[in-house]
């Protein structure tokens, strides 16, 4: 049932072990190898001491077997097949067709499941290529790729597929992007789990007993489905913050000092009309006033740049402040708290920061895609 998923993760587990062997420095002189190296394992179904098995079987054939760099991948692929407990047959056509059609043409008789296949000759092998699938044998190339109509239509229909998931992909990127920008970090790993694991897998156990053409729809189904799902998720996320819209302020200023006035003054309504406490909604403004400040003196210094300030009255009492700015990498947080006291260096900045964290429940910051983000929660 599985025998298809399976030829294809060997075949994926194989290319490491391409890796592995290409930085080999053993010597791989032709003169010590056979040129018709093969196993004379034949394919079996019978059963083990341990009871009923089946039995994988990998073929190779090469139509250059003196190329070193192909010796050297075979040894990879003997490693990788050997680790997996599947059998692997290889053989070397040094150059003649017609001994690599014959090689291909004995495998498919002796029953493997997979064939990769290094042609001499990519228009000569066609027919023998077509009648190997035509026998439901899966076919993958190495080094050279194999001419023909039905090659190339395969080609296309995948590239077709893939760039289809691509589509899906992209938009899912830049979504999980969006929420972590936003501070949103439970959106963005839950989309990410979705597509790395909650529909992949699912999805290859599912469309790998469909056929090898069907498997090319693994990718943009996963990424479709991810993506639905995390929508649909999101819209009822969404719906209900806007039942709750009238506890958020949003206000966005620029570089001029001048703007801190008016923003300062609708944290002061937007606390009052959520009944805080004269204490809360001090500390609430002064935090706004002082890191706001900071964030133009010491990060903008003077440049042209956003602060985007968002207060959220929470169910519980607490009042969150976030903020997001342009600036360049700037933690108000970091500044060096000692330079509050007295002393020659007195930085108010650094007091006023310093009374902050002092008065917040919590508060972290955090540089992501270009912005600061400051999180305090009072």
């Amino acid at each position: 049932m599985m025998k298809k998923l399976t030829a294809l993760l060997l075949v994926a587990i194989m290319a490491l072990g391409l890796l592995a062997g290409c930085g080999t420095t053993e010597n791989t002189d032709p003169s010590t190898e056979p040129s018709d190296s093969t196993t004379t394992t034949e394919p079996s179904t019978e059963p083990s001491d341990g009871g009923e098995t089946e039995k994988y079987y990998i073929a190779a054939s090469h139509g250059y077997g003196a190329v070193q760099h192909w010796q050297i991948k075979t040894i990879g692929m003997e490693d990788a097949a050997a680790e997996l407990g599947v059998e692997f047959i290889y053989k070397y056509a040094d150059g003649d067709l017609q001994q690599e059609v014959a090689d291909i043409e004995n495998f498919v008789e002796m029953g493997v499941d997979y064939i990769i296949v290094g042609p001499c000759n990519s228009e000569g092998i066609v027919p023998t290529i077509e009648e190997a699938q035509g026998k439901g044998v899966a076919i993958g190339t190495c080094d050279i790729g194999i001419d023909g109509a039905d090659a190339a239509a395969l080609g296309a229909y995948a590239l077709r597929v893939f760039c289809l998931g691509a589509a899906f992909a992209g938009a899912s990127v830049v979504l999980e992007s969006y929420c972590q920008s936003c501070g949103s970090e439970r959106p963005a790993f839950w989309l990410a789990t979705f597509r790395g694991a909650l529909l992949l897998i699912p999805m290859t156990l599912l469309l790998s007993r469909f056929g090898p053409m069907a498997f090319w729809w693994l990718y943009p189904a996963t990424e479709f489905g991810s993506l639905t799902l995390f929508l649909l998720i999101w819209r009822g996320r969404t719906a209900a913050q806007d039942l709750e819209a009238e506890r958020i302020l949003r206000r966005t200023i620029g570089s001029g000092e001048s703007e801190l006035s008016g923003l300062t003054a609708a944290v002061e309504e937007f606390c009052e009309r959520w009944e805080a406490s004269p204490k809360q909604s001090y500390f609430v403004t002064m935090s706004v006033e002082e890191l706001c400040a900071v964030i133009q003196k010491k990060g903008l210094g003077g440049r042209p740049g956003v602060i985007q300030v968002t207060l959220i009255a929470q169910p519980d009492g607490v009042l969150a402040l976030h903020i997001r700015d342009s600036a360049v990498s700037f933690n108000p947080f970091a500044l060096d708290a000692r330079r509050a006291g007295a002393g020659a260096d007195f930085d108010p900045d650094a007091l006023g920061v310093l009374v902050v964290r002092e008065k917040a429940k919590e508060f972290n910051y955090r540089r992501y895609q270009g912005f600061n983000s400051l999180i305090v929660k009072i």
